[in-house]
């Protein structure tokens, strides 16, 4: 699913996990919109704890270790 098949599921139910977890792994690939990426992953989380909760982890770790926050001890 590329950003803008996530972007117009999103349209139709803004609580899409998996075009919320998507969308944020693109953000985060492209290194841009880590504040939204970040919120997108701990809104899943909230609202689905058990959700794909290791692959969310790890894409908070990702925008941690970005090199926009460079927070490495966070991240591991």
């Amino acid at each position: 699913m590329d950003e803008e098949r996530c972007e117009q599921v999103l349209e139709v139910d803004p609580f899409d996990n998996y075009a919320r977890f998507r969308l944020s792994e693109i953000l985060i690939g492209e290194d841009r919109d880590l504040t939204v990426a970040e919120r997108l992953v701990k809104s899943i989380m909230t609202k689905d704890p058990q959700f794909m909760r290791a692959e969310c982890y790890e894409l908070l770790g990702d925008i941690e270790y970005s090199e926009y926050n460079k927070r490495y001890e966070k991240a591991v």
